[in-house]
């Protein structure tokens, strides 16, 4: 496989895929020098590129051991089934996006692990790249396989596949890694992949599961888990990083196609303040650290001047327990308002201060409010450590709507433990009630089956049957005013079994990716059947797994991995704690006090929203854009320019509204797979600005692959080019004879088909054509276009020289000139 992938030509692949921005690099901020390095990683993300571009562990990792001498990493995320069919089909491999490098000829290769049902996803990715599934079966020292994230709170599972898991925080970990791998290929010993596993165990917070043997009890049960040899620690304790002292990336990355947190993402806290017993996230977090005010202030100003987005998201597993939230907003309105940043607060406590707070970043400026009540009953909350009244929960929505608020998601769990009929009628109790008292509130609503997690107080529970689950949801979908949604009970089912499962379902994890599992947390996705058939024919039974509680004294897969001292003891006594809170509590539900609060006279501290300066100043500029860029849709690149102009400092005139948007007018859509020479757009300025010195800052901001090529001052009064085209030349790279035109243009009609929503639509083509030619083994086409009457050049060609679908695809097409045809048939060149 060595150096297959370097000699692949993705011109010859990417035109077929669907998304081909996915497989691009050179985005803004993105890795593109050191070409020697000592030690190679690739970070792994086991999914589409728009979830995984998101991720905040990856971007982390990327940029530290980036800024290490001698130390590269690339990225590589799960190819879509259009790709990944090509690429077996070629024989190749995925590939890095930062230099299209086979990822068997790394080094090291990370998988961040964010869900137990991604499993299938990095088989696939190691199968595609010629490697071998099991880490015994991978005699050859390198690529190291290698796993973090929260999936590993219990890696039992992933354990056939892995070489080493990281527990915990991976900032410095990962340094230490790169540091005995440099030091064992540099000895003039060389080693063995032995010596380096033992290296890597000692790091702390590395587990080596090859180094730890579990045997069973006959019931299943573990009877021993322990070491397998003397130099590796019995425990792997999670490890911890100083949030104020620790990197975080000043220069992200800015992928070209929208991912699904398409905005500047500002850690304000790890871990959470709060103590809710389902929750796995807070405790594989934890402790709870914060950034200081000043830190992140710092990281926002240089986030957004390297970025140019106009959206900041502000994360932590709860926002509204930092403590300076109020006085952090403050500063950020300050100085951020009159650059209409926008900033939303993902994760809210549901209670009036939240609503307070989000309401001081302007209503139109977050379309909605996100809470998670959890459960519909106080007593039931009461049991999942989740403190919030029904009073608090109610109470919070009416004053919501009474400060003009108009949607609100609400999040609960189905399934939870000690649940019943009751439980599940109060969610609608309460949604009810508050419809009832609100007039313009509406409600999104999604119920998700509870799933027990390692290392909390639940971790000894069952999970809910799924007929159970089921009836529950069927039943709220059908009586809740309001828009549900549901977690498939199947995908729930199979995430419980894998999060709380032990190391032999690494083969039934092969066994499902052998019958066909792909992309397993999509609901769509799911094989479920096949899954059932691997845990029979590996002789394991599903229900062992699920539907068992577990006992204090009995071995547990992850015991090994401890998260704090005395830490099972600890969530023993949590577990008892909620059983004896369910004891204690009454049943019947005290009526809710609802308390109508005049809104209107509440200082919320919303930003004041001035009045917009009027443009003085026009600009028109011209764009090229070549290579891998033509892979981007036109909508992805307008929002690329609006980042750009940002990034140079471009002195924008904004609409009015709570969401002001930059006054651009953008030309004519391009065609993705496109390259052109003529991309417009005009902005308006809001003071007069230098043309020569806004040229050079806006080609300091272009990434590779974008250029400028004309920069000018128009009059205000001059109407968008978009309103003024209607003619374009075209140049495509293919062989045409002029017999073959003379052939073409001989008809009186030349019917091309378009398909559309309501069905396939014949159109007449031929007086579009203005002007066709072939020379120097191109073809030149000038085509009109227009409302309704619209044709891509590629359709032509395809009539002209009888190719298929895919034929054509591959062809190179370029739009260099746009004009204006006036009435006389003259060509006025915009």
């Amino acid at each position: 496989m060595t150096g297959t992938i370097r000699k692949m030509d993705l011109n010859r692949i990417l035109p077929l895929v669907q998304r081909p921005a996915r497989y691009i690099n050179h985005e803004v901020n993105s890795y593109t020098g050191k070409n020697k390095a000592d030690v190679k990683v690739c970070l792994c993300f086991p999914d589409l590129f728009e979830l995984g571009a998101s991720n905040l562990g990856l971007e982390i990792l990327y940029h530290i051991i980036n800024q290490q001498e001698g130390a590269v990493a690339e990225r590589c995320y799960s190819p879509d089934t259009d790709l990944e069919e090509l690429i077996k089909n070629d024989k190749k491999a995925p590939f890095s996006l930062e230099s299209k490098t086979d990822i068997s000829e790394f080094d090291i290769l990370g998988f961040t692990l964010q869900y137990e049902l991604c499993a299938t996803n990095v088989l696939n990715m190691l199968h595609l790249a010629g490697l071998p599934f099991l880490s015994g079966e991978r005699k050859e020292m390198f690529p190291l396989i290698i796993g973090g994230g929260p999936v590993t709170a219990n890696p039992e599972p992933f354990a056939g596949f892995f070489d080493a898991f990281v527990i915990g925080d991976g900032e410095e970990a990962v340094i230490k890694i790169i540091e005995e791998v440099r030091a064992i290929k540099r000895s003039k010993s060389k080693g063995d992949k032995k010596e380096l596993l033992v290296r890597l165990a000692n790091i702390p917070g590395v587990y080596v599961p090859a180094f730890y043997q579990a045997e069973y009890n006959p019931d299943g049960t573990i009877k021993r888990f322990s070491p397998v040899i003397g130099s590796v620690p019995e425990k792997i304790y999670k490890q911890e990083v100083n949030l104020e002292k620790s990197f975080y990336p000043v220069k992200p990355i800015v992928p070209y196609l929208q991912t699904v947190h398409d905005r500047l993402n500002i850690e304000i806290a790890r871990g959470c303040a709060r103590n809710c017993r389902f929750c796995q996230a807070s405790k594989y977090y934890r402790p709870y650290r914060v950034r200081s005010r000043k830190k992140i202030l710092e990281l926002l100003r240089l986030g957004l001047k390297n970025t140019g987005y106009d959206e900041v998201s502000l994360s932590a597993l709860s926002c509204t327990e930092y403590k300076e939230i109020e006085e952090l907003l403050s500063e950020i309105n300050k100085e951020f308002s009159s650059k209409k940043i926008s900033i939303s607060l993902p994760s809210l406590r549901c209670d009036r201060f939240s609503v307070k707070v989000a309401n001081s970043l302007g209503a139109g400026r977050r379309p909605n409010l996100t809470f998670a009540p959890e459960s519909g009953s106080e007593r039931l909350r009461g049991i999942i450590g989740k403190d919030l009244s029904d009073n608090e929960i109610v109470n919070t929505l009416i004053f919501a709507n009474n400060l003009k608020w108009k949607l609100a998601k609400l999040y609960f769990m189905i399934g939870l433990p000690t649940e019943t009929e009751e439980d599940i009628d109060a969610i609608g109790r309460m949604v009810n009630l508050v419809k009832k008292k609100t007039r313009n509130l509406n409600f999104n609503i999604t119920l998700s089956p509870f799933v027990p997690k390692s290392h909390t107080p639940f971790q000894w529970v069952n999970m809910a049957k799924a007929e159970v689950l089921q009836s529950r949801i069927s039943k709220l979908i059908k009586t809740l005013p309001a828009s549900v949604k549901s977690q498939s009970a199947r995908n729930c089912l199979l995430e419980a079994a894998i999060a709380c499962g032990d190391r032999r379902l690494s083969k039934v994890i092969l066994k499902a990716w052998k019958k066909g599992c792909r992309f397993d947390q999509w609901r769509e996705k799911l094989k479920y059947d096949f899954w059932m058939e691997s845990f029979r024919e590996e002789g394991l039974d599903l229900d062992y797994y699920l539907f068992r509680e577990k006992k204090y004294d009995e071995i547990l897969p992850w015991d090994h991995i401890v998260f704090y001292n005395k830490e099972k003891e600890l969530l023993w006594e949590n577990y008892k704690k909620s059983l004896e809170t369910d004891k204690n509590s009454s049943r019947p539900q005290n009526p809710v006090s609802v308390n109508e609060a005049d809104s209107n006279s509440f200082n919320t501290g919303k930003m004041e929203h001035k009045i917009e300066k009027k443009p003085v100043q026009r600009i028109r500029l011209r764009f090229s854009r070549t290579g891998v860029m033509r892979f981007i849709s036109h909508l992805d690149q307008i929002e690329y320019f609006r980042r750009a102009m940002r990034r140079a400092g471009v002195p924008f005139t904004y609409s009015s509204g709570f969401h002001p948007q930059p006054k651009m007018s953008f030309g004519p859509a391009i065609s993705v797979g496109y390259e052109s020479e003529s991309e417009y757009v005009d902005v308006d300025l809001s003071e007069k600005a230098d043309p020569g010195k806004l040229e050079s800052d806006i080609r300091d901001a272009m990434s590779a692959g974008f250029k400028l090529l004309s920069i000018k001052k128009i009059p205000l009064y001059f109407p968008s080019i978009d309103s003024l085209a209607n003619v374009a030349d075209y140049r495509i790279n293919v062989k045409v004879s002029g017999r073959q035109i003379d052939e073409l243009l001989s008809h009186p009609e030349i019917i091309v088909e378009k398909t559309k929503k309501k069905g396939i639509i014949r159109i007449n083509v031929k007086p579009l054509i203005k002007k066709i030619e072939a020379r120097n083994n191109n073809l030149y086409l000038q085509l009109r276009f227009g409302p309704g009457k619209t044709v891509k050049p590629e359709a032509i060609v395809k009539k002209l020289c009888g190719l298929s679908e895919d034929e054509v695809k591959l062809l190179l097409i370029s739009r260099e000139n746009i004009f204006r045809e006036q009435d006389d048939g003259k060509l006025l060149l915009l």
